[in-house]
């Protein structure tokens, strides 16, 4: 996107009142397995706090997956 467009869009923006989505992919490694679920962590991007933090998981979705990413839109 040039700047130019980048420009536009925050005019179209601003005069039609529109937030942005703001979408976030948010990054987990496991932590143990729990009777009927997988216990992830959040990992928080470097200088920032977590997002989400603990995360449970049903064993029968997570299955072997010792990482998982989960992606969070607000409109």
């Amino acid at each position: 996107m040039t700047y130019f467009h980048f420009c536009r869009l925050i005019l179209a923006m601003v005069k039609n009142k529109v937030e942005p989505i703001m979408e976030k992919t948010v990054k987990f490694k496991i932590e143990k397995e729990t009777k009927n679920t997988v216990k992830y962590n959040e990992v928080p991007a470097e200088g920032q706090p977590p997002i989400i933090g603990t995360l449970y998981v049903q064993k029968w979705f997570a299955g072997n997956a010792t990482e998982i990413e989960v992606t969070i839109k607000k409109p």
